[in-house]
């Protein structure tokens, strides 16, 4: 009885995969940068209203989580650039 031989499947080339990359390019998705605040309750939930400042007890410069469309995609650092706030990339993966 012959033994049946496994082929291996053949990878997409690379030209294949760059050219779904670049029609997904365009396709919108959602950044995030979490920022935890601890000891936060329902009763500072509830006394929110537009204009309130939440003291998050994070440094200016603090790690925060970065996602897309709810997947963590690395860390980040507060940052500003001017009198623009914004996240520094420090990890992806």
């Amino acid at each position: 009885m012959a033994a049946a031989l496994a082929v291996p499947p053949v990878p997409p080339a690379p030209v294949a995969a760059d050219r779904a990359w670049q029609e997904a390019a365009e396709l919108p998705c959602r950044l995030a940068a979490e920022i935890t605040v601890r000891g936060f309750t329902v009763g500072d939930l509830l006394s929110l209203e537009a204009g309130s400042l939440v003291d998050t007890g994070i440094a200016a410069e603090a790690d925060v989580t970065v996602r897309v469309n709810g997947a963590r995609v690395g860390c980040g650092k507060l940052a500003s650039a001017g009198n623009r706030r914004g996240v520094r990339l420090t990890e992806l993966g």
